[in-house]
């Protein structure tokens, strides 16, 4: 899958983020649909080019989504000022 995606790219395995970027940026001007609305297979290779980028992009930085993998939220009971805010620099701290 990775491979069909830099095809569709023109991307070497050895392949930089700068330069899967611009690649992507490349092909998206070309086959962007509002450029040519009456040509449907440009819409077909715009999503194509995306879906490939998507893919690169997140195999090359899987950390992207990390605040997405966290825990839960479970509150047991009510929090006054103090404890909420003890709870949330504990809990997100991090991201500061």
């Amino acid at each position: 899958m990775e491979q069909r995606a830099r095809e569709v790219l023109g991307v070497s395995t050895e392949a930089s983020p700068v330069e899967m970027k611009r690649a992507y940026w490349k092909l998206a001007k070309a086959y962007h649909p509002d450029l040519g609305p009456d040509d449907p297979s440009r819409h077909e290779k715009f999503i194509a080019v995306a879906e490939a980028y998507d893919i690169l992009t997140k195999r090359s930085s899987p950390a992207r989504h990390y605040s997405l993998r966290r825990k839960p939220i479970h509150l047991p009971r009510m929090l006054d000022e103090r404890e909420y805010w003890r709870w949330w620099i504990e809990r997100y701290g991090d991201l500061l």
